[in-house]
């Protein structure tokens, strides 16, 4: 199905990632989508993030993952993935921990 090119607030819409967890197993992170106004071409301002669940295993330790998010507000957009360790907080934002798309 292809994707729409403009979305409406309130219209719903999937993102689909590949993740390499080199080796680490799916239960040992959060993978979450990250989505927010693109202020310049590396950085996102007012985020909000989605949790993504594993949908398939893919061989070599690479995992598809997805999730469905609302269309909150309106103007352009854009998107990233990252992988943090499922833990405690202090562990779970570590620098260093954390892997973006």
């Amino acid at each position: 199905m292809e994707p729409k090119k403009f979305y409406r607030v309130g219209d719903a819409f999937s993102v689909t990632t590949t993740v390499s967890l080199g080796g680490l197993d799916p239960y040992e992170v959060d993978v979450e989508l990250c989505l927010g106004i693109s202020k310049t071409v590396d950085v996102l301002e007012d985020i909000q993030t989605e949790t993504m669940t594993v949908g398939k295993e893919l061989g070599y330790n690479h995992y598809q993952y997805s999730c469905t998010t609302i269309c909150k507000t309106s103007g352009q957009f854009a998107f990233t993935a990252r992988v943090t360790p499922r833990g405690d907080n202090w562990m779970k934002f570590t620098p260093g921990l954390i892997t973006w798309a």
